[in-house]
């Protein structure tokens, strides 16, 4: 069997129990809140379209895209010149290097065919 009471003065409750009598203080005395605002779906709509924050995202992301677009059409055009023909200057020393290696390799194997050729010669005249 448990009854209650509270004392409206002080803010405590008391709760009786057939074997305990308790008082309880309770952590907050405030006031329950206020019964929710409930507003239909167009009328908040309404609030958010007239708000100025909601102007400003608006045009944040139209600033973010016209970025984005920026951005997209700067690094297709670096792509269509890494793809091009143009050497840079790199790659142009690079290919100038080999073709000289290449060139120098060519030249000692053309010597040494002719003084293989001239040896060749000798021992055939023997």
């Amino acid at each position: 069997m448990k009854a209650s009471s509270r004392d409206a003065a002080s803010g405590k409750i008391q709760l009786l129990t057939p074997t305990l009598i308790r008082t309880l203080a309770p952590h907050s005395a405030s006031p329950p809140p206020a019964a929710p605002l409930v507003l239909s779906s167009n009328a908040l709509n309404d609030i958010i379209s007239q708000s100025s924050t909601a102007k400003v995202a608006n045009q944040d992301s139209v600033d973010q895209e016209e970025i984005r677009r920026q951005r997209k059409a700067k690094l297709n055009a670096l792509d269509k010149a890494r793809q091009s023909n143009e050497l840079t200057e790199s790659q142009r020393d690079r290919k100038e290097k080999n073709n000289y290696l290449l060139a120098k390799a060519q030249l000692q194997k053309d010597e040494e065919e002719d003084s293989i050729k001239k040896l060749n010669e000798m021992v055939c005249l023997l």
